[in-house]
This record gives structure tokens, sequence and C-alpha cells, in this order.
């Protein structure tokens, strides 16, 4: 072993790691090396002088930083839900204000033929979802086949020339309300939960703090 060897691994043990060489070798060429032992004894001399100063504890400066980077995601993850729930919820109240006044004069027998009573009853079940929300988990299963029901009766109507695009308008157009309050009913993942507002607390975050 040469005495560079043995400073590079005395140098090694000193600071607490594996010197890496075979620990008997290096105290039999310690032992015969008085340039090394002489090394040795300098370099403890100067570590008590000057010991090297204590790592400083950051960990509850990094999972503070974490916390707070974590908190704005989620802040900002619910604007953009809220935001995404706001406009199924306006976009599916103006679809069926259109389809209710449009199948109104029908109901009422004021004009037309074709009554389209089963829009009225829709356009009503949309309103009611988009005003309230939680309404709209218990009707989407229901509307979006129903929808697409009326839909394919008023395609197959349609090739056979029973009724005319004027008439079927109504009742094709149903199938885009009846995507937005299933969009609007699983807008959480599938949860059927209502996405939490920005700035409110839910009762289980506060039991954690």
């Amino acid at each position: 072993m040469t005495c560079s060897q043995a400073r590079l691994a005395l140098s090694a043990r000193l600071d607490g790691e594996e010197p890496g060489v075979d620990p008997a070798w290096l105290v039999t060429h310690l032992e015969g090396c008085h340039g090394c032992q002489a090394w040795l004894a300098g370099a403890e001399r100067l570590r008590a002088a000057a010991p090297p100063p204590a790592a400083p504890d950051l960990t509850v400066a990094v999972l503070a930083r974490l916390a707070a980077d974590r908190a704005t995601a989620d802040r900002r993850t619910a604007v953009v839900r809220a935001r995404i729930e706001l406009g199924l919820r306006l976009g599916l109240a103006a679809f069926a204000s259109v389809q209710l006044l449009l199948a109104l004069p029908g109901v009422l027998g004021v004009a037309g033929t074709h009554p389209h009573h089963e829009v009225t009853a829709f356009a009503v079940a949309f309103l009611l979802a988009a005003f309230r929300p939680a309404l709209a988990r218990a009707y989407a299963p229901v509307g979006l086949v129903l929808a697409g029901c009326l839909a394919l009766s008023a395609v197959l109507d349609l090739a056979q020339g029973y009724t005319t695009l004027g008439h079927e308008a109504a009742h094709l157009v149903t199938v885009v309300p009846a995507a937005m309050l299933v969009a609007l009913a699983y807008r959480t993942g599938g949860t059927g939960r209502t996405v939490p507002r920005p700035g409110r607390t839910r009762p289980e975050e506060v039991a954690l703090r």
C-alpha cells in the first residue's frame, strides 16, 4: 500500500466513511510509516480545532414546502373542476330552456300537430339537474338511455319517411343535453360527489389537522 492510498483511506475513515481498503493493511502501513502517522496526527488536530458544521435539519421546511405546493395544486384543480361544473350546468340549462320553449306551443296546442310531451319532460328534468347538480347522478343513466332511444326512433322515422327533420329535430338534439347530464353526474371521476369550491375546507380535512 502506498502512502497516497493510505492517506486517502484515513481521510475517508475520519469522515465516517468506508476506507475502501482492508483495515489490516491500513493498520500495518500506519505502524511502519512515520510520514502517514504525522499526517494522521495533523489531520486529527485540524478536525478537533475546526469541526465540520452540523448539517441543518431541513425536514420540517421541506415537508412544509411540499404541503404548500400540494395545497396550491389542489386549489387549482378545484378551480378548474368548479369552472367545468359551472359550464356544464349553464349549458344544460340553456339547452333545456330552448327545448322547453320549442315544445311548449305543441304541448299547449297553440301550434303544430306533434305535441312533444316527452321532450318537455326531458327539458324539465334537465333544468332540475342544472339547478340541483346532486340530482344528475340519479337522472344520468335513465336520461341517457331514453334520449338515445328517442333519437334512434327519430332516425328510423326519418328513414322511413313517416316524419320530417323539422318535427324530429327536438328529439335528435336531446342527446346533447343528455351527454352533458352524464358529464355533470360524473364530474369528480365517477364518485358522484360535488366538487368542493375553492377556499372551502372539508370536514374530514379539519379532523386531520
